[in-house]
């Protein structure tokens, strides 16, 4: 038997449906695999329970010998979804760069209030 190696791992982010849309009492299935959180969040708009959006989760994908590990398909990050992740990586970065100043959360949601 040959040894199984990893060869490369990268994050994904994966969209979460429902096998019952009515009432939300089915299980959770994974609908898509994603590149980006953005594009997660686009394919499940309004496909979870009573045409909601579906929850997204972050998660690793571990690529054995030339395939890579999945449910499904990795569906690609779109031009808009990567300009939309640009933004809130920029976003984020400044955040960051302001709560490193000292500012607390309470000034921060007075700047930024969403």
């Amino acid at each position: 038997m040959q040894d199984i190696q990893i060869s490369e791992s990268k994050p994904v982010w994966l969209t979460i449906g429902n096998t019952d849309n009515t009432e939300g009492r089915g299980r959770p299935i994974v609908l898509y695999v994603s590149e980006s959180k953005e594009t997660a969040m686009r394919l499940g708009e309004k496909r979870y329970v009573q045409g909601s959006h579906c929850p997204v989760e972050e998660a690793v994908a571990v690529k054995v010998g030339s395939r890579w590990l999945v449910p499904g398909q990795i569906q690609p990050e779109s031009k808009q979804d990567a300009d939309l992740r640009q933004r809130r990586e920029k976003r984020e970065a400044i955040l960051e760069r302001i709560k490193s100043a000292g500012f607390t959360e309470e000034e921060i949601k007075t700047l930024y209030p969403d």
